[in-house]
């Protein structure tokens, strides 16, 4: 009968146990969702949007996307960039953004993102930072210094590898310091002496 007890005592202890450990896990798979980086729709036709991502000095990583690409993001509330921007934006620096545009739609200003930045449109997908007051595409060829050509057939996987390592080191922000000019004239001009006539 002790036996008995015993063995019921930690029947239960482990069925509580397991409803712990499950209750525990239904409360962080909401918090590791909630953790997973939104692409923001960036509209071609807001100035101040457009302003505050490619002009402010912040990070973004920008992915022109398709009209499809648009359209699934809009249907997924977020989703719908490229398979390699959605796995690279959970390792890129948190203050990172990461923003979904259509460049071939005119802008206030009467160009394409495409044409005022003078992007290649033919590599897809079509991704650009803007980071530390420069606005660059990201090229396979920038991207092999960041891993990318360890691979003979480079996946989605190794893609996003090095589309976050190159993401991280040029969005490092960067301070300048104020000193003399490198190249000071050999032959200084004097400057003119004060002269007063009475």
């Amino acid at each position: 009968m002790a036996g008995d007890v015993a063995r019921e005592q930690r029947s239960r202890s482990g069925v509580l146990l397991l409803t712990v450990s499950m209750f525990a896990l239904a409360l962080l798979l909401p918090a590791a969702s909630a953790q997973q980086r939104q692409v923001e729709l960036l509209r071609a036709a807001d100035a101040a949007q457009l302003k505050a991502v490619f002009f402010s000095g912040e990070p973004w990583l920008v992915q022109c996307g398709t009209k499809a690409e648009i359209s699934a993001a809009i249907v997924d509330d977020g989703f719908g960039a490229h398979a390699v921007v959605e796995k690279a934006a959970s390792a890129l620096p948190k203050d990172v953004k990461v923003g979904l545009l259509d460049c071939h739609k005119q802008l206030p200003s009467g160009k394409t993102t495409i044409e005022r930045f003078k992007l290649d449109g033919s590599i897809s997908p079509l991704l650009v930072l803007a980071a530390n007051g420069k606005t660059v595409q990201i090229t396979p060829a920038a991207l092999t210094k960041h891993g990318l050509a360890s691979s003979l057939f480079p996946g989605p996987r190794a893609q996003a590898v090095a589309l976050a390592s190159y993401a991280k080191a040029k969005s490092e922000p960067k301070v300048y310091q104020a000193g003399p000019h490198p190249n000071p004239d050999p032959n200084p001009k004097p400057e003119p002496k004060p002269c007063a006539f009475a």
